[in-house]
């Protein structure tokens, strides 16, 4: 009794043709001997066939039209999206070792000395190219001369 329900249990997918080789063998020697079953899986097929004679609706162009549009706009911006965070991660590596390489000149040149004056020098630089940076990106990476 226990094969006949497992057997039962699968017909819908057996005439849906969703059934691995092994279950669908099964099914097929289970159908064999239960007439019950074997209307049953009839029934299933009929109803699948019938199923597959619907028409498929269609989307209407515009629409289809539209949301192309849409995923490619979506997706346009997600790949500037990660080049910006790509340039800004390589811009502020190249301010590190600009700042790093710059202090290290500094210090070959005058020495501890003129400690104060480089910070406010290189302060004044950084805050200048940080407020053109922030101009660029707010203008949408479009630069257009005054």
């Amino acid at each position: 009794m226990k094969e006949h329900e497992a057997a039962r249990a699968l017909l819908a997918l057996g005439a849906a043709g969703a059934l691995d080789p092994q279950e669908e063998r099964r099914v097929r020697e289970h159908v064999a001997v239960c007439e019950s079953c074997a209307r049953e899986l009839q029934s299933w097929q009929t109803l699948t066939g019938e199923l597959a004679a619907l028409p498929v609706p269609q989307a209407p162009p515009p629409m289809v039209a539209r949301t192309r549009a849409r995923v490619e706009a979506a997706l346009r911006a997600e790949a500037s999206r990660r080049w910006d965070e790509a340039v800004l991660f390589y811009l502020a590596l190249l301010a590190w070792t600009v700042t790093l390489s710059s202090w290290a000149a500094w210090v070959a040149v005058f020495g501890f000395t003129g400690t104060l004056t480089y910070l406010t020098v290189s302060t004044m630089l950084v805050w200048l190219t940080a407020g053109v940076a922030a101009v660029i990106a707010h203008s949408g990476g479009k630069y257009e001369p005054l």
